[in-house]
């Protein structure tokens, strides 16, 4: 892959990342005081990568696919979904069909105290 990291803009501050690969996602988990969960939606698949100029070898019928960030504002239905990934700790997530999946969130309620929640998306 010839893509480089040009910057430290470049990296992320992810605690855990989280396949959902029947509903195209990826969630990388990032403390709320960073922006919280970054949400990337996997695109491409349909064509064969070329091998060509590739620094990787890569099978025939490889496919090459795309990380594109998820604009949060727009992607979450409401204020409330949007707080779950941008204000919460992200602690799990899984893919319920196609298009549904879970998260388990953990919200501060003082220093000393968490409150827990699962969240259901579709």
């Amino acid at each position: 892959d010839d893509r480089t990291i040009l910057a430290e803009a470049d990296c992320i501050n992810a605690k855990a990342l989280f396949s959902l690969p029947h509903s195209g996602l990826v969630l990388l988990a990032g403390p709320p005081e960073n922006g919280g969960t970054m949400v990337m939606k996997i695109e491409g698949g349909g064509a064969p990568s070329s091998t060509s100029g590739s620094k990787s070898p890569s099978k025939k019928g490889d496919m090459e696919l795309d990380l594109v960030e998820v604009d949060l504002v727009d992607w979450c239905p409401n204020e409330d979904a949007l707080d779950f990934f941008t204000n919460c700790h992200l602690l799990a997530a899984t893919d319920l069909t196609k298009n549904s999946f879970l998260i388990l969130v953990a919200s501060p309620v003082n220093e000393s105290s968490h409150a827990y929640f699962f969240v259901v998306f579709q």
